[in-house]
């Protein structure tokens, strides 16, 4: 739906990760900090993937990151016996999703609670746009997605949503 996401993949925890090694790789880590949205990736058919799953609790706490939105995404549930209640029990969670990255199962279901997660972070405006200033109005085909449009007596009427951050340039067309 035409919104725009940086994908950065950060060195993979470890369990009890020395303060050193977090430290060395500090830069990298901050990407995180930064981000909109987290997603953990879980290997679920590992026998310690829930001491896995704390140590990077531990690590977002020590780099600040334990407020951030973070989608748990279980991986490798192909690989759980198909009568497991483990699987129905994980994909209960809020915001989790089970998923067989391999296989492709539960991708879409990653895809759209990605989507929907990012959608928070927009805000839904309806503007009025002068015909003097066209190129805003095609801006924000480019930068939102355009929910409603007709041409009007004094403007282009839109109905848009896009990141709040970027409604600063628009703001005196809101209506």
């Amino acid at each position: 739906d035409k919104h725009e996401a940086i994908l950065t993949d950060t060195v993979g925890f470890i369990q009890r990760l020395p303060h050193q090694l977090v430290a060395a790789f500090r830069s990298t880590l901050e990407e995180v900090a930064e981000a909109d949205l987290l997603l953990h990736v879980i290997d679920v058919s590992h026998e310690l993937y829930q001491e896995q799953s704390d140590a990077v609790y531990k690590v977002l706490e020590q780099i600040g990151a334990q407020n951030k939105t973070i989608l748990t995404v279980y991986n490798k549930i192909d690989k759980l016996p198909s009568k497991n209640a483990l699987a129905q029990r994980l994909a209960q969670q809020e915001n989790s999703v089970c998923i067989s990255a391999k296989s492709g199962i539960g991708i879409e279901e990653l895809l759209a609670l990605i989507s929907e997660n990012l959608k928070l972070k927009s805000i839904e405006v309806t503007l009025l746009i002068p015909y003097t200033e066209s190129e805003k109005a095609a801006k924000l085909h480019t930068i939102g997605t355009v929910l409603e449009q007709e041409y009007k007596e004094n403007g282009t009427f839109m109905k848009v949503r896009l990141a709040s951050e970027q409604l600063e340039d628009f703001e005196k067309f809101i209506i």
